[in-house]
């Protein structure tokens, strides 16, 4: 059942299940309604990367804000008029290398709820850096970063006097703004419209010059020789431009003599402008539509679109120096209430009016959510959310906390969902399922997730129900194929509806398949998906959709720095991040081989005789690991271990933490029967294990990866790791044991999973290897269609077939879920109302993979192994590895080639 409430309310409900009250009130808790008005600020790195983590402050306004993945950061009040605006990106990243500035900028806040101009902040990372002594310098420095991104130099005289507060060094930096993303204030300096040159940021900005520092950059003004320029400083008091000196132009550089540069911070020169053009044009969307609110930037001008998309650039500088005909980059950002995706259009000035006409930028409208889960009356807390859209391609994920609240920003208002289930018992399944619209007026839509309980298995008395969903998002999809049995051409069914369901008839152990073509991004993707012998009345169908690039590289997140300390100098150091990490997070990467979950950015590891670490830590609750080992071949072996748990994450902020390596990883824990099974292939040297620490929430604390050699001992069919005695604050470790071998050309892989908590001794035996008896690896198959021939182990609960494809503009994917008693599957010709997945041309990776379950509610002893393969199939998307509670997997993997 799907709940909401905003200012304006939701636009419709489609999906609706059961509340049932434990032991909170009868309404049960509520999301507390947010004011229905903000202010927007938008920022980006000089690459037009957005920043994560930048805490903006503007003068007057009652709180801060902190900019999310996608550079837009929301502060809940009404502002206007005169502002000074400081954008910190200390603590903030765009990538991982990111070493973000800060800048103080004049502004007038018009109406309309957002700054009218993206901010744009320097990156130093790039420098080659000079450390100086502070005091009277001995003799003359120079930072040459002239090689480097900013290009500039900067000199220090001897005798001049450099100061940092009451520090006894400092480390000068240099970080570039290109011309266009200057702030946007220069034109207004005399009234002149001013030609003007990359900016510079001297970084710290705190730094003091006595007598002035020398400084020059390349002749980005393309100045005549012995011509002048003038140097202009960005005071960060009064966040103006201010004149400080003259530059000349001197073996193709603009240098400003010793004397100019007094402090840090952004610098740039400029000249009147010999003549001037305006740039006048519409932007509309891939439907043609006009987009209003979009940001236009070009060289020291700034502007938004109208409602009907036109836009008026004020006047900029027309020519160089020189007097040539300039060509400029005009960037169009989404603004506000549109997902801030940016086009650039390269215009050349050669009139004084320029009308570029329709300018299309890919954009949607977009608003902001948070889902509260609720389970029999109270929050459903530390639980993992993904949703996606229908037709806008996008899909997000996140865990929530304690609060059970989970954050989505810049969510496209369009149709909606999310599927997420979770066992009650060997009987019934939680089902949190929700398809609505968004509010595309509201700047929060605050909705309250209650599930259904449902039957493991629905009846098929009324047919199948298919429902198709993104793989990653869980939403439904509208526009998926449906097609029965696997003869070619034949079996079509038509296509899933908005809800992304469609009702077909499969025959008992037949097979249905749903097939899907998209493309985004200069990307197409091409995806089917198929089930063998369905026995239930409601089928997941998961299809891999072309989803739109995401704008930003992390999450919400705060930075936390500090050492590893009782340290061994010449081991292996590692760090490792952990936030609201749930354990199918774990089996995700650890089990299952998917890209790994954490989204913060890691700019400084232990390494190389450094014991120092700096890395973003999800925002909310967050733990550190901190590794120590020997690496001998290529392979690590543990040997102590440190934790920082139950941090506190501020966004946007920066916290000391160190880590003491303090737990010796010298407990032997052991695993029996681990390695009955194991391939022959599989060597005791290719063993390798996973580990995280599990907490009493049920969340999990990552811990260490690919750890082997002296850390796993084998005897017989046992396997003993060696690992700290279970940390307090932890309910014990969950492991992933296994390894992998090349053998006849094909991989195979086998593992396992324990739990151990150092009082029971858990029993497991790896999970034989399947194997593929027709066809073999590097062979030529049909590209209108091809049997495989299986032998599959009989241990095996489900089996998971896959042929993959892949190239940077296409990809061609077909996943089948079989079972175990399965020996062959056909990949066949579809319908001619279905996108072709087969071609010829192409090398394939086929793999087949077969999972084992040993405990939990899917094994109710009532249950034939057939009538098990069904409840995982009825609920495929909504309960991962961990909720099935998979104990092993195996699998083999080789490429062949279609004709």
């Amino acid at each position: 059942m799907i709940s909401a409430r905003t200012a304006a309310g939701m636009v419709m409900f489609l999906t609706f299940g059961g509340c049932h009250r434990g032991d909170g009130s009868d309404i049960g808790p509520t999301l507390q309604p947010l004011e229905n008005y903000d202010y927007r600020v938008l920022v980006r790195d000089d690459m037009s990367r957005p920043v994560t983590g930048a805490l903006i402050t503007i003068s007057g306004a009652l709180q801060q804000a902190v900019t999310g993945r996608s550079g837009r950061a929301y502060l809940r009040e009404f502002l206007t008029g005169n502002r000074l605006v400081t954008i910190d990106g200390s603590n903030a990243a765009s990538v991982d290398s990111s070493e973000l500035e800060s800048l103080t900028v004049a502004a007038t806040l018009p109406d309309g709820g957002e700054l009218p101009y993206a901010v744009f902040l320097p990156d130093q990372s790039g420098s080659v850096g000079l450390t100086l002594p502070t005091g009277t310098q001995s003799g003359g420095s120079t930072l040459d970063d002239s090689a480097s991104g900013s290009g500039a130099l900067l000199g220090v005289n001897s005798g001049d006097v450099v100061s940092h507060g009451g520090a006894f060094t400092v480390t000068l930096r240099t970080g570039k703004l290109t011309a266009g993303h200057l702030p946007p204030t220069l034109s207004g300096i005399g009234a002149v419209t001013l030609l003007v040159s990359r900016g510079i940021y001297i970084q710290p900005a705190s730094v003091q010059f006595a007598t002035g520092a020398s400084f020059s950059i390349p002749n980005d003004l393309v100045l005549g020789v012995a011509q002048t320029a003038t140097l202009y400083h960005l005071d960060s008091s009064s966040g103006q431009w201010v004149a400080v000196g003259t530059g000349t132009e001197t073996g193709g550089r603009i240098a400003a003599p010793i004397g100019s540069v007094a402090s840090g911070g952004l610098y740039v020169f400029g000249v009147p402008a010999a003549s001037t053009t305006v740039i006048s044009g519409r932007v509309i969307d891939l439907a043609g539509i006009p987009v209003g609110e979009v940001l236009v930037r070009g060289p020291q001008t700034s502007s938004r679109t109208l409602l009907n998309g036109t836009f008026s650039l004020p006047t900029l500088a027309r020519t160089d120096a020189s007097g040539a005909d300039r060509t400029v980059l005009l960037e169009l950002i989404g603004g506000r209430d549109y997902l801030s995706t940016r086009v650039a259009v390269g215009v050349t000035l050669n009139s004084g009016s320029i009308d570029v006409g329709d300018i299309t930028l890919d954009t949607s409208r977009v608003t902001n959510v948070r889902v509260l889960m609720v389970r029999r009356g109270v929050r459903d807390k530390n639980r993992r959310l993904r949703i996606s859209n229908s037709e806008i391609l996008t899909a997000s994920g996140s865990n929530g906390g304690d609060d059970a609240t989970v954050y989505f920003d810049d969510v496209p208002a369009e149709s909606f969902g999310f599927l997420a289930s979770l066992p009650r018992d060997q009987y019934i399944v939680y089902r949190n399922e929700g398809f609505l619209f968004l509010n595309q007026g509201a700047v929060d839509n605050a909705i309250s997730s209650f599930p259904n309980e449902e039957l493991w298995r629905l009846s098929q008395s009324n047919g199948t129900r298919v429902r198709a969903v993104d793989s990653f998002g869980t939403g439904p999809i509208e526009g998926a194929h449906a097609v029965v049995g696997d003869v070619p051409g034949v079996g079509y069914r038509g296509k899933t509806n908005l809800g992304g369901t469609i009702d077909v008839g499969i025959p008992l152990r037949g097979l249905g398949t749903v097939a899907m073509q998209t493309s985004s991004d200069g990307r197409t993707v091409t995806s089917a998906f198929s089930m063998v012998g369905p026995d239930s009345g409601r089928l997941e169908m998961p299809v891999e959709r072309a989803l739109r690039q995401g704008l930003g590289q992390f999450g919400r997140f705060g930075i936390y720095a500090g050492d590893l300390t009782n340290a061994v100098g010449s081991n292996t150091l590692m760090i490792r991040v952990s936030g609201q990490m749930t354990l199918q997070d774990f089996y995700d990467e650890a089990l299952m081989g998917r890209s790994a979950s954490l989204d913060a950015p890691v700019s400084q590891v232990p390494g190389s005789g450094s014991t120092m670490f700096r890395v973003g830590v999800p925002f909310g609750l967050g733990h550190l690991a901190g590794v120590e080992g020997t690496t001998t071949g290529g392979v690590f072996s543990l040997e102590r271990l440190g934790l920082a748990m139950d941090l506190t994450v501020l966004e946007g902020a920066l916290a000391n933490q160190d880590v003491s390596l303090s737990e010796p990883a010298t407990t032997p824990f052991q695993v029996t029967s681990a390695l009955t099974g194991r391939d022959p292939a599989l060597m005791d040297s290719d063993l390798r294990f996973h580990a995280a620490g599990v907490l009493p929430s049920g969340l999990v604390v990552d811990l260490v990866r690919d750890v082997g050699g002296a850390s796993i001992a084998v005897a017989g069919a046992d396997a003993t790791l060696m690992l700290p005695n279970v940390p307090a604050g932890l309910d014990g470790y969950e492991v992933v044991l296994g390894g992998s071998a090349v053998i006849g050309g094909a991989t195979i892989t086998q593992k396992v999973t324990a739990r151990l908590d150092g009082l029971s001794v858990p029993d497991v035996a790896m999970l034989p290897v399947p194997v593929v008896t027709s066809h073999a690896p590097g062979a030529t198959v049909s590209s209108t269609g091809f049997t495989i021939d299986l032998s599959i182990p009989q241990e095996c609960h489900y089996v998971v077939v896959n042929l993959r494809s892949e190239t940077s503009s296409d990809v061609r994917d077909w996943t089948a879920v079989v079972p175990w008693e399965n020996n062959r599957f056909t990949f066949s010709e579809f319908p001619t109302e279905v996108p072709q997945l087969l071609v010829p041309g192409r090398t394939w990776t086929l793999t087949v993979l077969c999972a084992r379950i040993d405990g939990g509610f899917l094994l109710d002893p009532t249950l034939a192994k057939s009538q098990t393969y069904t409840r995982i199939q009825a609920n495929w998307v909504g309960l991962g590895e961990a909720a099935r509670e998979v104990s092993a997997i195996s699998s083999v993997s080789f490429d062949i080639t279609t004709n």
